[in-house]
């Protein structure tokens, strides 16, 4: 039996995107920097892309625990010499969903139950998968030719932003 766990908002971590920086700048440099210069706790750097093109742009997302030290992140203007603007994260493309069992509404850090392949619907991890990508089915309505999390997907989650109250 599956299940997953909503934990509360003090436990959440603190996401960040930092714009103003350089373009040919590492995740490691970055990461180097936050916890010298700021003493920061760090738990990941990602530098973000357009979604359909996959070119990188000059924005990173940086994810720290929710911890009083880190609470200090929205108050640096300058980082690596360079001003910068930090932003809270806003996730826009949107349900989430589980990168483990590939079901919504859900992530793959809250989650403790079996991994179910997006590419075959195996009962494996999608990186176990020996189909070839050019072979693919959708695990919600079998259809071949693309995968449940593909946004052009029929049954695709759209994100309500602000629902109806009755």
């Amino acid at each position: 039996m599956g299940y997953f766990i909503i934990g509360p908002r003090s436990e959440h971590p603190i996401k960040v995107v930092m714009r103003g920086l350089q373009r040919n700048l590492t995740g490691d440099v970055l990461i180097k920097a936050l916890v010298e210069e700021y003493e920061f706790v760090v738990h990941k750097v990602v530098r973000l892309t357009w979604f359909k093109t996959k070119e990188l742009l000059e924005l990173f997302q940086v994810t720290l625990p929710n911890i009083e030290v880190n609470k200090r992140i929205w108050k640096i203007a300058a980082l690596l010499y360079l001003k910068i603007k930090e932003v809270k994260f806003e996730r826009k493309t949107g349900s989430i969903q589980c990168f483990n069992c590939n079901y919504w509404h859900h992530s793959t850090a809250t989650y403790g139950s079996k991994p179910r392949c997006i590419k075959c619907d195996g009962k494996r991890a999608k990186n176990e998968c020996t189909n070839p990508p050019e072979t693919v089915t959708c695990i919600n309505c079998k259809r071949e030719g693309y995968v449940a999390s593909y946004p052009e997907f029929p049954m695709f989650h759209k994100s309500i932003k602000n629902p109806a109250i009755n």
